[in-house]
């Protein structure tokens, strides 16, 4: 299971913030299944994202989600299809069942590369998809305002500036000789919080995660971009390996980003499972000497982990610039 989350704009009443759990089989062959769930101002605003899924889901502007008939939904369950790839990447086949609870809308999804039709996909679903609803139903309702935001935290249009300007910093796609960029992944509290369970302790604890990143650290986000070897040419065969992830992580000052330098390696494993999606938890890290000096403060790391039967070796390498961790 990972975690992906992001910050949708709308205006008034239909603005969002989705959190997500990936699920993926061992058999390469197999569909992915997103899990999504998004919370909206606004039950109306929520209640149009059950009309118009492109507010609840990822749907490129190129292959527009249409409406299906599924059997076994729930009356207030709606399925969609997307064909020829979706804004998420070029897939030859998306569906996903969505339903609304007040301002909190469901999604779950089921993406393939093969050529199999979208009811093939979701038609598995159907019994998650009613017993996902009937768990939501016994949730507490969310309430009308969870309250002022973390004193630190910037404007939402804020935010969004910084998230402009990291990118405008990302590596170029031909950085590195070899690798092909695969894409960037934008990183922020709700989302590592989301992945704190698959970490070592302390920071498997996710309230003492949570504290220390709003109370020490002041963590606002991250942006990263990964670089992998085509699998042509990948060693171990069969992977996209040797491969490189770059990023950046932005706190409020620079007495935040050295407190997140001088963290644990629990934490450090956990950032580093974030970023890269082919680790089966955060991984045991090992502190060793770092190979160059560079900005204010830097670390290094190495951890030795299996990719279904095969040893990954991953050395790590992290720096601080100000308020910013490279």
């Amino acid at each position: 299971m990972r975690a992906a989350d992001g910050l949708w704009r709308g205006s008034g009443m239909w603005e969002a913030r989705p959190l997500g759990s990936l699920y993926q089989a061992e058999d390469a062959d197999s569909p992915d299944i997103w899990f999504l769930v998004s919370l909206f101002r606004t039950s109306e605003g929520a209640a149009l994202a059950v009309r118009s899924p492109h507010l609840a889901e990822i749907v490129g502007p190129r292959h527009p989600a249409r409406q299906i008939q599924i059997s076994g939904l729930a009356s207030d369950m709606v399925a969609f299809e997307v064909e020829g790839g979706t804004g998420a990447g070029e897939v030859a086949s998306k569906g996903f069942i969505v339903w609304q609870r007040g301002r909190v809308v469901f999604s779950l999804s089921a993406t393939s590369d093969s050529d199999a039709a979208t009811d093939v996909l979701l038609q598995p679903l159907v019994a998650s998809a009613v017993a996902a609803a009937a768990h939501g139903d016994a949730q507490p309702v969310p309430p009308a305002s969870l309250g002022p935001r973390a004193s630190y935290l910037p404007s939402e249009s804020a935010v969004l500036d910084l998230l402009f300007e990291l990118q405008q910093r990302m590596l170029p796609d031909d950085a590195f000789d070899g690798l092909e960029a695969e894409g960037e992944l934008s990183t922020n509290l709700p989302a590592l919080m989301h992945e704190t369970p698959f970490a070592e302790e302390p920071i498997s604890n996710i309230g003492y995660f949570k504290d220390r990143a709003l109370g020490a650290e002041r963590y606002i986000m991250g942006l990263s971009k990964a670089f992998h070897t085509p699998r042509a040419v990948a060693n171990p065969p069969g992977t996209t390996y040797p491969n490189v992830i770059t990023g950046y992580y932005v706190y409020a000052d620079a007495a935040g980003a050295s407190e997140a330098l001088n963290a644990s390696t629990a934490e450090y494993g956990l950032k580093l499972y974030n970023e890269n999606p082919d680790l089966p938890s955060a991984p045991r890290l090992e502190q060793v000497p770092s190979p160059i000096t560079v900005g204010e403060q830097s670390l290094a790391f190495r951890a030795l982990w299996d990719r279904q039967g095969v040893a990954i070796e991953t050395t790590m390498l992290r720096w601080r610039r100000g308020a910013v961790e490279l």
